[in-house]
């Protein structure tokens, strides 16, 4: 690239662009805060180099064709936003989210978002070191496998989560219920297992909790009835019929609650 050791803000989004972006993009433009290039034809791996990006808040890679496994951002920790949904992403490898510790210094990291993309392998433990300040994070459409760690309630300003569309597996972690401010909670298509906690009850803010095809077992527990009835709309598949240990769901939960359990 030209000489722009000095640029601060590089916006190229809705566009026509392609090729792969310069290895050396990092090392180029050391003073980044913002930078997107979301909606063209990008391909390729995201340079190693912008790991060294150490004022950049905003990332967004979004709706391209770029491959490969992610870099580090152990560097990143001014980064707000963060989004390469809708690519290839991916290494086919076990450890394809090992970036995602690599975030914990970003303490004002607000919004992550990866769906739609190749990653494999586990969440690791370390989300739970994420920042607490998180309201938004998207993992869903990749083929990530394993459970949801139990340190996830640590996340406590999330207010957005979602995970479907993977292969995630065993119990839905009580621990989520610890997130009162999440108003979308999307599990849906995941092979879970057991029963749905009680505890989400507690998730007094939900408008949006999606349990469908996840295997769960047992009846829909009457705890949900205290999601807030003034923020929720009612609507059910007309082929399922949620029980709980009172009556029909849509009974108890008031007139505004989506809940999709089909």
């Amino acid at each position: 690239m030209l000489n722009l050791s000095s640029l601060r803000s590089f916006e190229a989004g809705l566009n026509h662009l392609q090729g792969n972006l310069p290895p050396d993009l990092g090392i180029s433009l050391p003073n980044l805060e913002f930078f997107s290039i979301h909606s063209n034809q990008f391909t390729g791996s995201i340079p190693v180099s912008i790991s060294n990006l150490s004022k950049l808040e905003f990332l967004q890679l979004n709706q391209n064709k770029l491959t490969g496994k992610m870099p580090s951002l152990e560097k990143l920790h001014r980064l707000l936003s963060m989004t390469v949904a809708s690519n290839n992403l991916g290494s086919g490898e076990a450890n394809d989210l090992s970036f995602l510790s690599s975030l914990a210094n970003a303490t004002n990291l607000k919004e992550l978002i990866i769906t739609q993309n190749n990653f494999q392998g586990q969440l690791p433990p370390q989300i739970s070191n994420l920042s607490i300040t998180l309201k938004i994070m998207g993992l869903d459409s990749n083929l990530l496998s394993g459970s949801i760690p139990d340190g996830i309630e640590n996340l406590i300003s999330l207010e957005d989560f979602e995970v479907q569309n993977n292969h995630l597996s065993g119990i839905i972690p009580s621990t989520i219920g610890k997130l009162q401010n999440l108003v979308i909670l999307d599990l849906g298509v995941n092979n879970f297992s057991g029963h749905i906690s009680p505890s989400l009850g507690n998730l007094t803010n939900l408008i949006g909790l999606y349990l469908n095809d996840i295997n769960v077992q047992g009846r829909i527990p009457s705890s949900l009835a205290n999601c807030s009835a003034s923020s929720m709309q009612s609507q059910t598949p007309e082929e399922v019929e949620p029980k709980s240990e009172d009556n029909n769901l849509c009974d108890f939960l008031g007139s505004r609650c989506l809940i999709k359990v089909s």
